[in-house]
């Protein structure tokens, strides 16, 4: 009997990552149970699952919370994957599928555990991060890891386009982990001591505003700022006005010189700062 798998996705790569798994249960290769969600905010810049959710044969969910999922579910899967999923279990879905529960966390582990894993390698100047497969404990991205993959970080890059590469890589890397979906239950290595570094959300929002009269350097305000940016959905970076208080929010456009593009493609010259 194929493996049972149930879905919790959020984002685009989670969203990605369902299609193969959909694909997967019309091959026969395991039984797709269903489908959670999280609710789409406002300001989302990925596909809004609604729209691709009607027309599948899978049950979809709602996220509400951890014992409304495992009633609403018709029967426990054997694995339950966590697919960017943006919030940590802490309820009765840990001792719910029967093998295991397998997240993906955008960091080579056990570095940069916690929320908003792609913006601290650029915080920290790091020039390689990466993707990890791994089992899910008590913890918070503390699990034996099954899969990782490197992926570079350029001095050009900024948040939206490492987490462009960094999903590219989950979902190109994924086909190998699920080559090896039968030995899962005995894979697993634990995570080394060092080097551990965990980031709450507390850490995130404690970036926004940079301090005009901070001393600092030209690197670190460049790796500041392009750790918040998101063309061209969010500017996450601002200072305030002195006279209004009013926010100044911050964005950057970086290229390469050899891959510099035109005005018309929005090259330099653009909008830089938004108030």
């Amino acid at each position: 009997m194929s493996l049972s798998v149930y879905v919790m996705a959020n984002h685009e790569v989670g969203y990605a990552l369902v299609q193969k798994l959909l694909d997967a249960h019309a091959a026969g290769e395991c039984r797709l149970l269903g489908l959670c969600t999280a609710p789409r905010p406002a300001h989302a810049w990925w596909p809004d699952p609604a729209l691709w959710v009607a027309q599948s044969p899978i049950p979809h969910y709602l996220y509400l919370n951890e014992a409304d999922l495992v009633t609403h579910a018709a029967e426990r899967p054997d694995w339950l994957l966590l697919l960017s999923w943006p919030a940590v279990l802490k309820g009765p879905l840990l001792d719910w599928p029967r093998k295991g529960i397998l997240n993906l966390h955008m960091s080579l582990l056990p570095r940069h555990r916690g929320v908003m894993a792609a913006v601290w390698p650029l915080l920290a100047g790091e020039t390689q991060t990466g993707i990890t497969y791994h089992r899910v404990d008590t913890g918070i991205d503390t699990g034996n890891i099954l899969l990782q993959r490197a992926v570079p970080v350029y001095q050009w890059d900024d948040c939206r386009s490492l987490l462009h590469r960094l999903n590219e890589t989950a979902v190109s890397a994924f086909d190998e982990l699920w080559a090896l979906r039968h030995s899962w239950p005995e894979m697993g290595q634990p995570q080394a001591p060092e080097p551990a570094s965990y980031h709450s959300r507390k850490d995130f929002e404690a970036l926004h505003e940079l301090d005009l009269d901070a001393p600092t350097t030209a690197r670190q305000v460049l790796n500041h700022v392009r750790a918040l940016s998101f063309p061209p959905h969010a500017a996450h970076a601002w200072v305030r006005c002195p006279d209004t208080r009013r926010r100044i929010r911050l964005s950057l456009a970086l290229w390469p010189e050899d891959e510099l593009p035109t005005p018309a493609e929005g090259g330099p010259g653009e909008q830089t700062a938004e108030v």
